[in-house]
């Protein structure tokens, strides 16, 4: 029977091991193009606990469940593309009012920011996260043509009702000749795990 080291050694020494690469992933999400998206930070969760004292013991019992902010960080090229005009409309979108247009047109006195706007503005029905694999080969060599021109698509987390909580449209600075980033913070109700 061969060892446990073996497998592990056999499984990691296989030429069609691959492992997910934090490289190749596409974002989807409404309010900023695909190619911008620099970094985005997988969904994370939080159990929330009880204790229960009983003499010199103390139990444990799992609670709510909390699903943590997403973190995105985007380029903002400019021009047809412009990150911060789509941020700014987004948060229009989503039902905000600039002061000055409010007291002087007297229009959206009663408009605010509602879920049902800020979720459609950050197209959050349809926001996503989707982790490709490299590019896949037929035994003869040949390339498999499946999704994005033979990248395999393996999993995507899709955030339900995500909207956008928080942008920071970056900084500028002369001391150095970098892109202008901007990052988002999403919030969203729950996101499911799909293996593909």
């Amino acid at each position: 029977m061969p060892s446990m080291k073996n497998e592990y050694a056999k499984h990691w020494a296989a030429p069609s091991m691959e492992p997910k690469r934090s490289h190749r992933f596409v974002l989807y999400i409404g309010a900023a193009k695909p190619f911008v998206i620099k970094k985005v930070s997988n969904p994370a969760y939080t159990v929330a606990e009880t204790p229960h004292k009983f003499m010199n013991y103390t139990f444990w019992y799992p609670g709510k469940v909390e699903w943590e902010p997403v973190q995105i960080t985007c380029l903002d090229p400019g021009g047809d593309d412009d990150t911060g005009l789509s941020l700014s409309n987004a948060l229009l979108a989503g039902g905000y009012m600039e002061p000055d247009k409010e007291i002087t047109t007297g229009q959206g006195m009663d408009s605010t920011v509602s879920k049902v706007r800020a979720v459609s503005a950050a197209g959050g029905h349809a926001m996503k996260i989707v982790q490709y694999g490299p590019d896949q080969f037929s035994d003869t060599g040949n390339a498999v043509v499946g999704n994005r021109g033979g990248m395999e698509k393996l999993s995507t987390w899709s955030l339900k009702n995500a909207w956008i909580q928080k942008v920071n449209f970056g900084e500028l600075n002369y001391d150095n000749d970098t892109m202008v980033e901007s990052t988002i913070t999403v919030r969203y109700d729950w996101a499911t795990y799909t293996k593909h």
